[in-house]
């Protein structure tokens, strides 16, 4: 199930408690905390996490001021735990508030613009055609039961999963689903833009100058075509970059990466998403398994097992 009303609403009180603990703080009063991520983007399920951004502008400061971040939030009354994550590629302080807030997992950056740009960016994507929302939450769910979307643990992001839809929208259907917002409106879409000047478009048509051409494909049809296009890519020679429009060439990219693994770029700050990527080999089998499942040996003789995918865990 998509998030809930009354789970957003709950998560936007909760940034209110957040930023009534800053604002004495005259280290810490003119810093501001966003939401970023799913909860924005619209690609939330139910119980999902509460991401936030702290907004303090110190780019050369960030991981002494997290830290002061964590150590002041100890000090709350209305936090129950603080949980410092330092030693990651993005460091995050996980935070558990008082109840009613208590089940929501609070997981804080700091100063990591490109976060808010990339909300802005896929939340606007999520609006412009029905099916690019709900093609995302699919492949999030499907990825969550086959126990393959656990960062922490070496596997696939929730960013990730979604930049690889839109991708797979922009490039890989025929008309195109969608556009590519970077190229076209570089006047809403750019980091050169202040976070706090990013504007919200309620008219997801209004968007792209020319009309889409119509693509009347269902969504148990990109469903399928989703994992058939990831189940044959070659993801040791070329990297999927949503600013470029189209896949890349991993020669070109200026970062070194592991070319075992697989290259999703940040639309924004440039750097693999999926940098922390271990498990490849079981990223990569789950993918061609459910191309499989879903296709069978028998196309279009027999209906895609669609419950088999989406709710046993590694049964493939």
């Amino acid at each position: 199930l998509f998030q809930r009303e009354f789970e957003k609403l709950l998560k936007q009180e909760a940034v209110k408690v957040l930023m009534g603990t800053i604002k004495d703080n005259p280290h810490f009063s003119k810093g501001k905390f966003v939401i970023v991520g799913s909860t924005i983007n619209g690609t939330a399920a139910t119980k999902s996490d509460l991401d936030l951004h702290f907004c303090m502008n110190v780019p050369n400061d960030r991981m002494p001021s997290l830290k002061q971040l964590c150590e002041h939030l100890k000090r709350q009354r209305c936090v129950t735990s603080v949980y410092p994550i330092f030693l990651t590629t993005v460091p995050i302080v996980q935070v558990v508030l008082n109840p009613p807030y208590d089940l929501l997992r609070i997981e804080i950056s700091i100063d990591s613009c490109h976060a808010v740009h990339t909300t802005h960016l896929v939340r606007h994507y999520m609006k412009m055609d029905y099916r690019a929302r709900y093609l995302a939450f699919l492949v999030k769910e499907w990825a969550v039961n086959q126990n393959i979307r656990t960062p922490s643990n070496g596997t696939m992001s929730g960013i990730s999963l979604v930049i690889m839809v839109i991708h797979f929208l922009q490039c890989c259907c025929n008309p195109p689903i969608l556009p590519n917002l970077q190229f076209t409106r570089q006047d809403l879409f750019s980091n050169n833009i202040p976070t706090e000047r990013l504007v919200e478009i309620e008219d997801a048509s209004s968007l792209f100058p020319c009309q889409m051409p119509s693509n009347d494909a269902t969504l148990g049809e990109l469903f399928i075509a989703f994992f058939e296009y990831y189940s044959n890519f070659g993801f040791d020679q070329n990297g999927i970059s949503l600013e470029h429009g189209g896949i890349i060439s991993r020669d070109e990219l200026s970062v070194e990466t592991d070319r075992r693994g697989m290259y999703v770029d940040e639309p924004f700050a440039h750097f693999n998403t999926l940098r922390s990527l271990v498990d490849y080999d079981l990223v990569l089998q789950s993918i061609k398994d459910a191309f499989h499942l879903l296709n069978g040996h028998k196309l279009n003789e027999a209906a895609p097992d669609f419950k088999i995918l989406m709710h046993q865990k590694n049964s493939l």
